[in-house]
């Protein structure tokens, strides 16, 4: 199915959560949570869910079960992030002129939180970073086993054995999700070293049939693809940092992919035996005759008195 962009377009700007309606700034302001700040709902109370239409880039985008994660000197598992850039969507699409209005908002929102003069992580040259924790810390951690069962025998099941037993099961399954999360086989076992006290927690990412995609396929399906993404706002200020900054990030939500993205494509990856690639230029224009040179008094050797 072909993408209409326009009737989808005329929908978006109707919905109040678009975030390039400047009502968002009347609608929402600045609260104290988590460990800094959130943008909240002043009617509901609730985080402001603000929604997007941005095309996805390749760089740094880093949505794979390992996201943001690359060696133990970087930053432990327990702090990746999945993330990707947002930039202005191409094409002939009437997305491409909300974005600069959306990232315009979105800086206003900044100044608005912001302690410092130094704002960074989610706006830098026309583009928005949005990001998300891969792993969230459990309330109560569980034994590094996908199968343990522990049983607490009470004392009262020993006096009276012709009883039935009253076995306290104490709840240490590994869910699922993390037992068999798809990481890289370099990092297996920096999973096992925090699985127990962290559970992986999936982007809800959707395709063009409104399908949940695999972990594992995220990445491949979100390359250059158009994406109507849902997203929180949360603010930290850093006093100790040198200098002192504000860090922002728009927090994932939802993911809606709306248009595939195209694979970019290196012709020079074929078969170096199959022969060589010609490329098919325009001939070149037809060569036209020199100006005629305009004749002066002076080159008819004539003189003004």
């Amino acid at each position: 199915m072909v993408f209409d962009s326009t009737s989808y377009h005329r929908t978006m700007k109707e919905n109040p959560n678009c975030a390039i309606s400047p009502q968002i700034a009347q609608h929402a302001e600045w609260h104290p949570g988590g460990t800094g700040h959130i943008y909240m709902d002043k009617l509901t109370d609730d985080p402001y869910i603000g929604i997007a239409i941005v095309q996805v880039a390749d760089f740094r985008l880093q949505c794979s079960p390992s996201g943001s994660y690359q060696d133990p000197q970087y930053g432990t598992l327990d702090k990746a992030k999945f993330q990707f850039i947002g930039e202005r969507p191409r094409g002939a699409n009437s997305f491409d002129e909300d974005f600069m209005r959306m990232y315009s908002l979105l800086s206003n929102i900044q100044n608005l939180g912001a302690k410092s003069q130094y704002r960074k992580d989610m706006l830098n040259e026309n583009t928005i970073r949005f990001a998300k924790n891969i792993f969230e810390k459990r309330d109560v951690p569980v034994p590094d086993s996908p199968t343990s069962i522990k049983g607490a025998v009470y004392l009262e099941d020993l006096e009276n054995p012709c009883e039935a037993p009253s076995v306290s099961t104490l709840a240490t399954k590994m869910d699922t999700e993390t037992a068999h999360w798809p990481i890289k086989e370099d990092y297996i076992n920096d999973l096992e070293g925090i699985k127990a006290n962290y559970k992986a927690v999936p982007l809800r990412v959707y395709d063009t049939n409104d399908t949940f995609v695999k972990p594992a396929n995220v990445n491949k399906l979100l390359h250059n693809a158009l994406v109507e993404v849902h997203f929180t706002l949360h603010h930290t200020y850093l006093p100790k940092s040198t200098p002192p900054h504000d860090s922002f990030r728009a927090n994932i939500e939802q993911i809606l992919i709306l248009d595939s993205g195209k694979q970019k494509q290196n012709l020079y990856r074929s078969d170096p035996r199959a022969g060589p690639i010609r490329m098919h230029h325009s001939p070149p224009p037809t060569e036209l005759p020199p100006p005629k040179k305009m004749r002066t008094d002076e080159s008819r050797g004539e003189s003004k008195d």
